[in-house]
């Protein structure tokens, strides 16, 4: 069957059969509009649950849930004023556009309003999963989803919970990341409690996440297309879709804190084929670290481990999708400990996933140490 993508002056509502056992009540008759105190509800990803999670979002609720990716902070993204709030409980920018995530093609063509023959290239083979595309938005989508702009990034996750919630709802959902913005992103439903735990309504537990880096985000509305953001799915398998050449966004550093734990982080680089101990002591000293809590991958844990007392493993350099499941838990863990600061070895930076889990821990850097030149502040 042929679905045609929205036109510019449909409204949301006008696209979709609504079906009558989608009009649920929320059992959430006060404090469902939170300004902080009690804390969120832990849902079980039962039928009862899923339901009850539902049920909140249509009333305007916020609703964390897990995606493969992350845990996502769910809003219904036709109420500007629920979306709005996504925003006031992260701390986020305005302008910083929110993703709709769907639960299948036909909900995806009613929240854009062309596309193009590489989106149905790219939806084949990667979704389900985690590739957000983006493209001219649906009139029905509001100008709280997009930043006040004309596009609009759109995913289908590759996870149970997340795609009943939205199937269930009916309608597409934002989910940013459910953290604060400027930490690091949830994988665990405890992440979300710690950070989020007053401000929101309810936390469906589905476990950890299963990738731990975010959404590849691809621009199509420039040609070349544009990765504006790396992630778990590698450039060089959307090249291999696409047949043409894609255009890495070479942006800076943030100059807002992304993904910081609670203590100053610093990556060392440059630092392969020499002692590591020597390394990290030489980082420690011009650092005015002490005390630091040390991520190292396995292949030098043993060798860390003689000079420094706290170290936690990242993983094997052989297991990239274990390193970026592992992160930012380590991260979050690693803020808990005793010590004045994090010292992180860098990891790979070219190939596969490798590109999205450096730029992470990159960004989640208050200093980057390079041996090689001594010394280059963030």
């Amino acid at each position: 069957m042929c679905i045609r993508s929205a036109d510019q002056g449909d409204s949301y509502s006008s696209l979709i059969r609504k079906d009558a056992s989608h009009h649920t009540t929320s059992l959430y008759v006060e404090g469902l509009y939170r300004c902080g105190g009690a804390m969120a509800k832990l849902l079980r990803p039962t039928e009862e649950g899923l339901r009850e999670a539902v049920e909140i979002l249509a009333e305007g609720g916020l609703v964390a849930f897990p995606t493969e990716t992350v845990y996502g902070l769910g809003a219904d993204a036709s109420n500007p004023v629920a979306v709005s709030r996504v925003y006031e409980v992260k701390g986020r920018p305005r302008n910083q556009p929110l993703i709709l995530h769907v639960s299948g093609m036909e909900m995806f063509l009613k929240c854009v309003h062309e596309v193009p023959e590489d989106a149905y290239r790219l939806a084949e083979v990667f979704w389900p999963g985690p590739l957000t595309i983006v493209l001219p938005k649906a009139g029905w989508v509001p100008k709280e989803v997009t930043g006040g702009g004309g596009k609009v990034g759109v995913r289908w996750p590759a996870h149970r919970v997340a795609e009943t919630i939205i199937s269930m709802l009916d309608r597409p959902v934002v989910a940013p990341s459910a953290n604060r913005s400027g930490r690091p992103s949830p994988t665990l439903p405890s992440h979300v409690m710690d950070d989020l735990g007053q401000l929101i309504d309810a936390v469906v537990d589905g476990g950890e996440t299963l990738i731990g880096i975010e959404s590849t985000v691809l621009d199509l509305t420039t040609d070349p297309p544009r990765v504006l953001r790396p992630g778990a799915v590698p450039v060089e398998e959307i090249v291999k879709v696409l047949g043409r050449e894609v255009v890495i966004s070479a942006a800076p550093r943030s100059e807002a804190p992304r993904y910081r734990p609670g203590k100053p982080l610093a990556v060392i680089e440059c630092w392969e084929g020499r002692d590591v101990c020597e390394v990290l002591k030489e980082a420690c000293g011009e650092l005015g670290f002490t005390d630091p809590v040390v991520l190292v991958v396995d292949e030098v844990m043993g060798a860390v481990k003689e000079c420094f007392t706290q170290v936690i493993s990242l993983g094997s350099r052989e297991e990239p999708l274990e390193v970026g499941r592992r992160l930012f838990r380590v991260l979050r863990e690693a803020e808990g400990l005793r010590g004045d600061g994090i010292i992180a070895l860098s990891l790979p930076s070219e190939g596969g996933l490798w590109v999205a889990i450096s730029h992470r821990l990159r960004e989640a850097a208050s200093t980057v140490f390079n041996i090689c030149s001594h010394y280059s502040p963030s």
